[in-house]
């Protein structure tokens, strides 16, 4: 048994050579100083695969290039009871092919996320299904705004610093729920705050590079970028001593 930590907010318990045994009820506890909340879910085991049924073979299955070295790879489809959606900031699809496996993980559970899960999967060869049903327990906090994915309302400009000059300044407006975290990059070298490089931040979107006594090794291309638990945005730009 491995639990895995995929985010600040998503834990998978891993279940490896499953046996008749580990079938049952499993509960997960999550307890901080402000309280106790849980959730529980049931695991059967089968000894054969009626857990997948056969849908409409009158559904075209999508075409793929026979020639292509995925070709056999499975297009995915989602249905919550019995309606098709598409994965999205909220519901994200993670596919490994190597081992077979795909999941939907789900970003900030809500009450009303509770129902059935179908999952279609189609080949070249044909299709199958498996289900699954969300339960959703226990008080839900309820976020002070939709999650959005980092985006920039202003981008990195180039900036020519003068000879003699001892400021320069790098500057951007990148906004995001929850807030993104910024990092600032030289090249390909990930920018440490110290007594000449000074990152700052004003108000929600305002975010700026202070470089302080500018010399020659300070120009190159700089890069920042912004990250959520719902994406990642990046903007560069060049600095020059004229």
């Amino acid at each position: 048994v491995q639990v895995l930590f995929q985010s600040k907010e998503v834990f998978e318990i891993v279940l490896n050579n499953v046996c008749q045994n580990d079938a049952g009820l499993y509960r997960c506890v999550a307890t901080n100083p402000q309280g106790q909340a849980e959730t529980s879910g049931r695991i059967t085991v089968t000894k054969n695969k009626d857990v997948f049924f056969g849908l409409d073979e009158n559904v075209p299955i999508p075409v793929r290039d026979p020639y292509s070295p995925r070709c056999m790879s499975p297009a995915f489809k989602w249905f919550k009871d019995g309606k098709e959606f598409e994965a999205s900031e909220r519901f994200q699809v993670q596919f490994d092919d190597q081992e077979d496996t795909v999941a939907l993980i789900f970003q900030h559970v809500t009450p009303d996320d509770a129902g059935l899960y179908t999952c279609v999967a189609s080949t070249s060869s044909g299709k199958i299904s498996c289900h699954a049903e969300l339960n959703v327990q226990g008080a839900v906090q309820p976020l002070p705004k939709p999650p959005i994915a980092p985006k920039f309302l202003k981008e990195l400009s180039n900036v020519d610093v003068c000879k003699g000059q001892n400021v320069a300044l790098l500057e951007a407006q990148v906004i995001g729920f929850p807030k993104p975290v910024i990092s600032w990059y030289k090249e390909d070298r990930k920018i440490e705050s110290n007594d000449r490089y000074k990152m700052m931040t004003e108000g929600e979107a305002n975010v700026t590079l202070m470089i302080k006594d500018v010399c020659a090794e300070d120009i190159g291309r700089y890069r920042i970028q912004a990250e959520n638990q719902l994406g990642m945005v990046e903007s560069s730009a060049a600095l020059a001593v004229v």
